[in-house]
């Protein structure tokens, strides 16, 4: 089957306007060599200590055994004391520790009350950045629950064999990637939006980048659904991200639409300027932006230091280190008074 990796969660793309990443994946037409759904025969009662002990019916037979391990896909970015490899995105039990081991914590000293000038306003769910995933200890059951059949005579299609026919493998596929899209929905975004409403926080999800779902059904989560856009010059062509959270906005109603706004790797670093960004800024509010969360402002401890701190080798550099950090003012006021503006009203598009 064409495109197997992809359609069965093995691997997925980043952004999807990178070189080389598929924008669609089409069905394959039909083939002759099948194997029927009814044939499948599971031999997990007979291979329970490692030693396959089978009397083999006359045939030929072939044997696939499947299993689940890591992806090895670790947090990232990360400081050394933060990496450890990714949680269960299909399971509460790792957002859940996260939640109250970090969340909860911060909470505890700033108080739950954030509109009185202290403490958090948001719960910020970056772009996935993670892999796929495709499996896990409960998986068999939920796509059961989910999808009404088991997903066990259909696995020899993971493995690139057909079951049945090429349009009911390419149905299983779908139904493996659907049901994978609720189970993060449910089980990983659930817990945070559970955390943020606990707290009176509001949700902004960047739902896009290797994610093994929908952009738009995760973007719906949100109370501020984002994008982002990378600094022009250097950098990802991630200007499609914008246009999907628009989108996402617009057909769920919500008010604020933000973007991840001038990313920056060192090849554009301590280049950019407000002037040089005014183009870039008017285009992201013309598109539909009006919360620009601008990458990034770096914590300088030293008032002395210049040009003091970085995050590594990203920006914006946006801080008031910078040489013409007092002339930024004016920018500030065009931009506050732009977004307020595009705050107004009622979106008005040909296109959701």
């Amino acid at each position: 089957m064409s495109d197997l990796d992809e359609k069965s969660l093995v691997y997925r793309a980043p952004f999807s306007s990178a070189a080389g990443v598929k924008p669609y994946l089409v069905p394959d037409p039909d083939a002759p060599s099948t194997v029927r759904a009814a044939q499948v025969v599971d031999l997990t009662a007979v291979a329970r200590d490692g030693t396959l002990r089978w009397n083999v019916p006359p045939g030929r037979w072939t044997i696939l055994r499947f299993g689940r391990t890591l992806t090895g896909q670790t947090t990232r970015p990360a400081p050394d004391a933060g990496l450890g490899f990714e949680t269960d995105k299909f399971e509460t039990r790792g957002i859940e520790s996260h939640l109250a081991t970090f969340i909860d914590s911060i909470v505890k000293q700033t108080g739950p009350n954030v509109r009185r000038g202290r403490g958090l306003t948001m719960l910020h769910f970056d772009s996935w950045e993670m892999g796929a995933q495709n499996w896990s200890p409960h998986f068999r059951r939920l796509f059961r629950e989910r999808r009404g059949y088991d997903p066990l005579p259909y696995l020899p299609v993971m493995a690139g064999r057909i079951v049945d026919s090429v349009n009911v493998s390419e149905r299983f596929l779908w139904d493996l990637r659907q049901t994978a899209q609720e189970l993060v929905i449910a089980n990983h975004l659930g817990p945070i939006r559970a955390r943020a409403k606990r707290y009176g926080l509001g949700l902004d999800v960047e739902p896009y980048d290797m994610n093994p779902t929908s952009d738009l059904a995760l973007g719906a989560t949100a109370d501020v659904p984002m994008g982002e856009f990378w600094s022009k010059g250097f950098g990802y062509d991630s200007e499609y991200s914008v246009n999907e959270a628009v989108s996402i906005a617009h057909t769920n109603g919500r008010p604020i639409v933000g973007a991840e706004a001038f990313t920056a790797d060192e090849r554009d670093g301590w280049l950019q300027h407000p002037a040089s960004m005014k183009a870039q800024t008017d285009w992201a509010l013309a598109t539909g932006i009006n919360r620009f969360a601008i990458h990034r402002y770096q914590h300088q401890p030293d008032p002395n230091a210049f040009p003091g701190m970085t995050m590594g080798p990203y920006g914006v550099h946006w801080e008031r280190t910078q040489t013409w950090w007092d002339l930024v003012p004016a920018y500030h006021r065009y931009l506050a008074r732009c977004q307020n503006v595009m705050r107004q009203g009622l979106p008005v598009a040909d296109i959701l």
